[in-house]
């Protein structure tokens, strides 16, 4: 009877197959594992379905590379959870995010998205006056765990100071209202959205200091292959204003 020898090369071509198949190691943005919290106008649920402007945004860029992920492969989750999984998986793609110094290298980035600013929110009964930095200490300050309004009060203040941190901007909105906390660190037109959604009045609340002007990006795992990022970046820019302005105004106006 006759035996086959296998060499240590055919060896290592069978466990390659079987442990891989033939493409390992190929990624395509159907590989994406699509992550965002609820962050209005910019993603949210609405009427069972992930919405808002960066979803239309991401859309249409899938639309534009012929993906095959589309609205339903989308998930939300509490943005804390989406934050680790972009930092510590592959082929994620997390949004929006503040793009920051502080986050730079954590992450790939598509965009921008969209401008905003990152405001403190109070009741206006409180009649609260920030003047310089120092004054901010003073009060109760509230924020979205890891979200980028704690990051830019430990900026500001320190990694010392004291932040009563929750997991949405829902849950800070009632925190303002119920005089649990004084100031609201977050995205000015994301934080009056959860006001309205938390059935209080708009117009009880002010933003009593404006801390940075930002922009709002598509954040990508730093291990998903950055020809992926390429393609969705070229089909971003490949968006036209018109229909990127129409997105804008069907949340905005």
């Amino acid at each position: 009877m006759k035996h086959f020898a296998l060499t240590g090369s055919v060896y290592l071509s069978f466990f390659l197959f079987f442990a891989f198949g033939p493409s390992a190691g190929a990624q395509s943005i159907d590989d994406l594992d699509f992550y965002i919290d609820e962050y209005p106008p910019y993603n949210f649920i609405e009427n069972g379905q992930v919405t808002g402007i960066s979803v239309d945004l991401i859309l249409e860029i899938l639309k534009m590379t012929g993906s095959r992920s589309g609205r339903e492969d989308i998930e939300l989750v509490p943005w804390a959870r989406g934050y680790n999984y972009a930092l510590t998986k592959k082929n994620i793609i997390l949004f929006v995010m503040t793009r920051t110094p502080e986050r730079e290298d954590l992450f790939q980035w598509v965009g921008p998205v969209a401008s905003s600013n990152m405001v403190l929110v109070a009741r206006k009964s409180s009649r609260i006056k920030i003047d310089s930095v120092d004054d901010i200490r003073e009060y109760a300050l509230g924020a979205v765990r890891d979200d980028i309004g704690e990051m830019l009060l430990r900026r500001l203040l320190g990694d010392g100071i004291e932040i009563s941190l929750t997991n949405n901007g829902i849950n800070c909105a009632r925190q303002l209202n119920l005089n649990r906390i004084d100031l609201w660190s977050y995205e000015e037109n994301v934080a009056f959205w959860f006001i309205k959604k938390a059935g209080l009045d708009p117009d009880d609340f002010e933003v009593v200091y404006s801390i940075e002007e930002a922009s709002e990006w598509f954040a990508l795992s730093r291990r998903t292959d950055p020809a992926i990022v390429e393609q969705l970046q070229d089909a971003l820019d490949r968006i036209s204003s018109r229909t990127r302005k129409r997105i804008l105004n069907r949340y905005l106006k």
